[in-house]
């Protein structure tokens, strides 16, 4: 008989433990897929340690769940109900069903566990067909503030939301966002020169104007792009290759959708044409609405502007530095629109000051 593999019954995360006096820097967290409930938390006193630990486990998940489950002091899941697998595959044959859909907004796979009875992060809708109250790939010069044109190989826009959803009071929409940046690592990670109040790793901030485009607020040069065509430096190969399948990619993201009307996967060597054997099924937004819950993007803190207020076991909120909340608008993956895309894209706009704040899961 077949052993099941550990990663079709739980997932690994880390939990840092943002400003505690003492105790553990943070916790290697294990949760069931079937109901994201915590099985196992194990605490790491240092970066090394929690390092390591994340490393094991992600590289032990993979194995069986016998094996894994002894290493981890799990008791055994049962073996007649593996829980979803939620890793992307091709589209199955006719004797195999459909697998389910991740939730790559990480409500279903939050980084910090609710107590014992506490609510679970309100899910949002999952949008897969045309919506008014969606914008499909819309183009960049409706999107982006005409003073900042080079934004759009930056950033690309997957789709735009509805801001009456957020305020009744609000006009126009605000994109999610899928930044080309980086080829490794984080967001800015490796342009910490560049931050500012409204953009740092792993979060960016733009404010829309009278006209409805937005307008980004940080300093260009936290993509390394630009800073390097800013000093007059040429962007190294691997960077403007990144760049160049990029925009292949996104390009054939808009053929495949004004060809087929539906969000589908891309050939890898045609980006125009669908992927044989791969389901039309994808999010046009995996998240509208609800709540963000915990996940790997919230262990960044965001710009100085802002504050993430993690005083709720079950979901932070986005702040003003003067406490305003953010409402949580949306959020989707960045694949299949770019093989690159960020596991989640997540949106928060404030309706007072017309500010829209993105931040990403890369887990």
């Amino acid at each position: 008989m077949t052993r099941i593999a550990a990663d079709t019954l739980y997932e690994v995360s880390y939990r840092s433990t943002w400003g505690a006096a003492d105790g553990p820097l943070g916790h290697l967290v294990i949760r069931r897929l079937d109901d994201h409930a915590i099985v196992a938390e194990h605490p790491a006193a240092t970066e090394d340690e929690a390092r390591a630990l994340l490393d094991r486990a992600e590289a032990e998940v993979r194995g069986p769940a016998p094996e894994f489950e002894a290493a981890w002091g799990i008791g055994p899941a049962s073996a007649a109900d593996p829980g979803p697998d939620v890793r992307p595959r091709p589209a199955p044959d006719a004797a195999e069903p459909e697998p389910a859909a991740p939730d790559p907004a990480g409500t279903d796979s939050p980084d910090r566990a609710p107590a014992p009875g506490d609510r679970v992060p309100a899910p949002g809708e999952r949008v897969t067909a045309p919506d008014p109250r969606i914008t499909v790939l819309p183009d960049p010069a409706d999107v982006f503030a005409r003073e900042q044109p080079w934004l759009a190989r930056l950033l690309h826009p997957l789709v735009s939301v509805d801001l009456r959803l957020a305020d009744p009071a609000w006009s126009g929409s605000a994109p999610l966002l899928s930044p080309v940046e980086p080829v490794d690592g984080l967001l800015g990670e490796e342009t910490a020169a560049h931050h500012d109040a409204h953009a740092g790793t792993n979060w960016i901030s733009l404010r829309q104007q009278a006209d409805g485009r937005w307008r980004y607020l940080g300093a260009r040069e936290l993509f390394a792009l630009e800073g390097l065509e800013a000093r007059g430096e040429a962007a190294m190969p691997g960077l403007r290759d990144h760049y160049a399948e990029a925009e292949a990619e996104i390009a054939g993201a808009r053929a495949r959708w004004d060809r087929l009307g539906a969000l589908v996967w891309g050939d890898e060597e045609d980006p125009s044409q669908q992927r044989a054997g791969w389901g039309t099924d994808f999010a046009l937004v995996d998240q509208l609405g609800g709540e963000p819950g915990y996940g790997n993007w919230a262990g960044f803190p965001p710009p100085p502007a802002y504050v993430l207020d993690e005083s709720d076991p079950v979901t932070p909120v986005l702040r003003l530095r003067d406490g305003r909340p953010f409402v949580f608008l949306a959020a989707t993956a960045g694949t299949p629109w770019r093989s690159a895309g960020a596991d989640a894209i997540l949106l928060f706009v404030e309706p007072g000051t017309r500010t829209a704040v993105l931040t990403f899961d890369w887990s």
